[in-house]
């Protein structure tokens, strides 16, 4: 099954950048230990030799440690709620928002990180992933999208489309699992990521400067989900 057609937990390109003897395309994903072996299958057949951005804080990465099937190299920008930001346990909409800011000063590392990897990827392609990739991966592509070009309202349909996929059928709709999707469900995750984009924190010039630097005018195409193609960004 090609990629482009594969949606189980989260898997779908994000963007890709035009080098002088290859496109390197960067996908986001759930954690790769978390993909079956026909997802995996797909993903190397798609994507070949990978580099792996690792989301997840290093207690989580001792308790499922990183899947070494597709041989990744891996680079670790881990994002966590700081303290004082209560979020697991606290599932309405904004608990989510205020997670996702905290997010988002620690996601302009992983942009930073992604833009590092354009200038010395050979043959890579990049592999962006926290968890179940939704949450925190959202984040970080909603942060590129920004800086990228993608319309605001491709950029919250992306993110929206990570959570259909998420909530079992066998959830207790009353646990406090299944009362957080009844709430995201309430506002939407595309009233939610709208409104997260206007609450984020501005793009730090530096992080902006150095992605365009490290593109050194090379091409960015963006991943449009709707008609399932690549579309001309910065």
């Amino acid at each position: 099954m090609p990629l482009t057609q594969l949606h189980a937990r989260n898997l779908r390109p994000l963007g890709r950048v035009a080098r002088a003897d290859s496109l390197l395309t960067v996908y986001r994903s759930a954690a790769l230990c978390r993909l079956g072996n026909g997802e995996l299958a797909a993903l190397a057949r798609a994507a070949g030799p990978l580099s792996y951005l690792d989301l997840r804080t290093a207690p989580e990465i001792a308790a499922d440690p990183v899947d070494e099937r597709l041989g990744a190299t891996v680079l670790h920008r881990p994002l966590a709620v700081p303290g004082g930001v209560r979020w697991q346990g606290n599932y309405d909409v904004e608990h989510l928002l205020a997670a996702y800011a905290a997010y988002a000063g620690q996601a302009y590392a992983a942009v930073e990180a992604i833009a590092q990897w354009t200038t010395v990827a050979g043959p890579a392609n990049l592999v962006v992933a926290c968890s179940a990739g939704k949450d925190r991966t959202g984040v970080v592509a909603l942060m590129l999208s920004r800086l990228t070009g993608v319309p605001a309202e491709n950029a919250i349909r992306d993110f929206a489309a990570s959570f259909p996929h998420v909530m079992p059928p066998a959830c207790d709709p009353d646990s406090p699992y299944g009362r957080s999707f009844r709430s995201r469900r309430h506002e939407g995750p595309d009233e939610i990521a709208g409104r997260f984009l206007e609450l984020a924190p501005p793009l730090p010039t530096e992080t902006a400067a150095a992605f365009l630097a490290a593109l050194g005018g090379a091409p960015w195409s963006w991943w449009d989900g709707a008609s399932r193609s690549f579309r001309n960004g910065i």
